[in-house]
C-alpha cells in the first residue's frame, strides 16, 4: 500500500486538481483498507470454523472414551460377581445385558465418529480453500491490483473534499 502522507497534493501551494487527486488517492486507500478489514474478518471466521470442527471430533472422542469406560466397568462388575451369592444368575444376566448394551453403544458412537470425521474433513477442506481464495484477494489488495468501486471512490473523495473545505473555512474564520 502506498504512503499518502507525503503526497504533494496536500501541500499549501497544491492546485485544486492536485488536491482532488490527493483525496481520490486517500479514498482509494481507505476503500482498500475497508476491503482488507472484511477479508481479515473472513479469515478469522474461517479459522474459528476450523477450530469448531476440531472441537466436534474431540467431543465425540470423549463420548467414545466414556462409552469404553462403561464397557470396562460392566466387565469388571461381571468379574467381581460371587458365584456363592443366591442371586448370582440374575445378577450375571443383568450385568451381561448391561455389557451388551454398552458394547452396542460403543459401536454406535464409533460409527458416528467416522461420519463426523468425514464431515469435518470435508468442512475443513472447504474452509481451507476459502482461506486460500481470501489470501489471494488480500495479496491483490496489498499489491494494488484490487480495483475499488468507482462510485464509492468518487463519493468518498467528494465527502473528504467537502470536509476539508469546511475545515479550511472554519480555520480561516478562527484566524
Amino acid at each position: 500500500m502506498s504512503t499518502i502522507t507525503s503526497s504533494p497534493s496536500f501541500d499549501e501551494g497544491a492546485s485544486y486538481k492536485e488536491r482532488s487527486q490527493g483525496f481520490r488517492d486517500v479514498a482509494r486507500e481507505v476503500l482498500r483498507l475497508v476491503k482488507m478489514n472484511k477479508l481479515i474478518f473472513k479469515l478469522t471466521r474461517a479459522d474459528k470454523n476450523i477450530a469448531n470442527e476440531n472441537k466436534r471430533i474431540k467431543a465425540q472422542d470423549k463420548v467414545i472414551k466414556s462409552a469404553e469406560k462403561n464397557v470396562a466397568r460392566a466387565e469388571y462388575a461381571i468379574s467381581k460377581l460371587d458365584e456363592a451369592n443366591p442371586d448370582y444368575k440374575e445378577l450375571l444376566e443383568d450385568r451381561t445385558e448391561d455389557l451388551k448394551e454398552n458394547k452396542e453403544y460403543v459401536k454406535i458412537v464409533e460409527k458416528e465418529m467416522v461420519d463426523i470425521t468425514e464431515d469435518v474433513a470435508a468442512n475443513i477442506k472447504d474452509y481451507e480453500e476459502h482461506k486460500g481464495r481470501v489470501d489471494e484477494t488480500i495479496a491483490k489488495v496489498e499489491n494494488g491490483e484490487y480495483k475499488v468501486d468507482m462510485a464509492e471512490l468518487n463519493a468518498l473523495a467528494e465527502k473528504m473534499s467537502k470536509q476539508y473545505g469546511t475545515e479550511l473555512v472554519r480555520g480561516s474564520a478562527n484566524a
